[in-house]
C-alpha cells in the first residue's frame, strides 16, 4: 500500500503526543488492511467480482443450458507483500432457468492472516442472474450477455476479509467470441457498494479478459488479465493480476483445473495459486 507518514505535533505533553501517534497508527493499519482485503475480494473471491471456472475473475457470456445445473468449487491461496496470506474455498451452483437465462449462488469460506491477526469465517454470498442477449452463430461466433450480481453481506463488516457489511449490486456486460480453437471473453462491470459514506468503500469498475485454447479434446490452456479500480481514480491505482493455467476434462461430467497468477500493481497479490473442480452432470 502507499506509504502514509504519521505527523504528530510536538507539544509540552509528551504522553499525550505518544497516545495521539498510537491512535493514528492504528487508523492507518485499519485503512491498509481494508484496501488489501478489498483487493483480495475483488479478484480472488467470487462473492464480490464473480468468476466462472477455470477463471479467477472472468465470466463467459454463455449461460448453463435450460434445466441443467453445474456445481463449482475452487481453493485459492494467495500472498501479499504486507505479510498478508489468504485461503478461500468457494462453492457455487449454476442452474439454467430458461433457454438463455442462468441463475446461481456462490459462498466462500475464507481464512486471512495479517501479521498476528487472523480471521476465519464464511465470506459474503453472491447471487447472480445471467441473460444471453446475442447468441453466437457459425457465421458470427459472437455471444453477448448481461449479468446482475447481488452480494449478501454474510461475512458482516470485516475489513480483513474485504467485507463492508453492506449489500452490493453489480452490473456486467459479457462478450465471448471463438476463433477456431481459441475463445476470448471480455467483461466490463460496475459494482455499487452498499454504503460509501463509511470511507474506503467506493464503487468500483471491474475489467477482465480471458482467453482459452483447446489443445486436445480433454485439455484446455487459458490465460487471464483482470483488474478493478475505484470510480474516479486511475486504472493503475487498483489491483491488477495476470494468471494462466490448464483444464483437464476427466470425463463427460467432471473437469479439473489448476492455475497460478501474480500481481502487476501494488494492491494485487504477489502471487496466487488456484485449484478447481467442476461437475456438470449429463442428462
Amino acid at each position: 500500500m502507499r506509504s502514509v507518514q504519521l505527523w504528530v505535533q510536538i507539544d509540552k505533553k509528551v504522553n499525550a503526543n505518544v497516545e495521539s501517534a498510537t491512535v493514528k497508527s492504528r487508523r492507518f493499519d485499519g485503512m491498509r488492511l481494508f484496501r488489501v482485503g478489498a483487493g483480495l475480494a475483488l479478484l480472488l473471491c467470487p462473492a464480490i467480482a464473480g468468476a466462472e471456472p477455470p477463471f479467477a475473475a472472468t465470466e463467459r457470456s454463455i449461460p448453463v443450458e435450460q434445466e441443467r445445473h453445474r456445481v463449482e468449487t475452487a481453493l485459492t491461496l494467495s500472498h501479499y507483500a504486507e505479510d498478508l496470506r489468504s485461503m478461500s474455498l468457494a462453492l457455487g451452483l449454476r442452474y439454467g432457468l430458461l433457454h438463455d437465462l442462468e441463475v446461481g449462488i456462490s459462498v466462500p469460506y475464507q481464512r486471512v492472516e495479517a501479521g498476528a491477526r487472523r480471521r476465519t469465517r464464511i465470506g459474503d454470498t453472491l447471487l447472480h442472474a445471467k441473460a444471453r442477449l446475442i447468441r453466437g452463430r457459425e457465421a458470427n461466433p459472437l455471444s453477448v450477455a448481461a449479468q446482475l450480481q447481488v452480494k449478501i453481506p454474510t461475512a458482516g463488516e470485516e475489513a480483513l476479509l474485504g467485507a463492508s457489511g453492506e449489500a452490493d449490486v453489480g452490473v456486467f456486460a459479457l462478450a465471448s467470441k471463438s476463433f477456431s480453437a481459441v475463445t476470448t471473453h471480455v467483461n466490463f462491470g460496475y459494482v455499487a457498494r452498499g454504503d460509501t459514506s463509511k470511507g474506503n468503500k467506493d464503487n468500483h469498475l471491474i475489467y477482465a479478459l480471458g482467453v482459452e485454447y483447446r489443445a486436445e479434446p480433454t485439455v484446455v490452456f487459458f490465460g487471464e488479465l483482470a483488474g478493478a479500480v475505484e470510480v474516479g481514480r486511475s486504472t493503475s491505482s487498483g489491483p491488477w493480476s495476470l494468471g494462466a493455467g490448464w483444464v483437464y476434462q476427466l470425463n463427460e461430467a467432471i473437469a479439473l483445473d489448476i492455475s497460478a497468477g501474480f500481481g502487476i500493481t501494488h494492491d494485487a497479490p504477489d502471487y496466487a495459486v488456484r485449484l478447481g473442480a467442476t461437475y456438470s452432470p449429463r442428462p
